[in-house]
């Protein structure tokens, strides 16, 4: 896995997103942001970092040797939004699919988590639906342990799990993951 990293998403990297959502459009899968919708978003985002009645989302990009290759969005504060604290978690995560099934997910999760430690959270909450194999196995790549089985807001039904950030860097071994 070398040369993957997280960028942080700034309001200026319009031609990141292109390259984000041309792929998904080429794999008919849905984008992340439209691009005259983009700049704005981002910059409310940061806006409302230090504001404790919002979620904090930091967006970031995942990339492998200047290429994006999916996306991630942490999020603190969830306790405010009803939403974010019973389903959704503090944590999103999306490989393009063009670069699916490469254990790229397991990797951005586990910098993803790295970045939640410099956020100064010890735990966090992630979610996936039960239909996602996939992500499934991304989050127990990464020593998720089970909470329970919930029906969303789109009345499917989703696992939530609990991530000790530590204890997961601690554990965590690429080389270990299963597919």
């Amino acid at each position: 896995m070398d040369n993957i990293y997280l960028k942080e998403v700034s309001e200026n990297d319009i031609d990141l997103l292109k390259e984000y959502n041309d792929d998904c459009e080429k794999n008919n899968y849905s984008f992340w942001i439209s691009e005259r919708r983009f700049p704005d978003v981002i910059k409310n985002w940061k806006l409302n970092q230090t504001d404790l009645s919002k979620v904090h989302f930091y967006p970031f990009w995942l990339m492998k040797d200047n290429k994006v290759i999916g996306q991630t969005i942490l999020k603190t504060n969830i306790e405010v939004d009803e939403m974010w604290k019973n389903i959704g978690g503090n944590i999103s995560y999306v490989i393009i699919p063009s670069n699916r099934k490469k254990g790229y997910g397991t990797k951005c999760l586990n910098l993803a988590l790295q970045k939640c430690k410099e956020l100064g959270l010890k735990d966090v909450l992630i979610s996936c639906s039960i239909n996602n194999i996939a992500s499934k196995k991304v989050i127990e790549n990464n020593y998720g342990i089970l909470r329970d089985i919930v029906y969303n807001y789109s009345n499917d039904r989703e696992y939530r799990y609990d991530i000790n950030i530590d204890e997961s860097l601690k554990n965590f071994c690429y080389n270990n993951i299963r597919r």
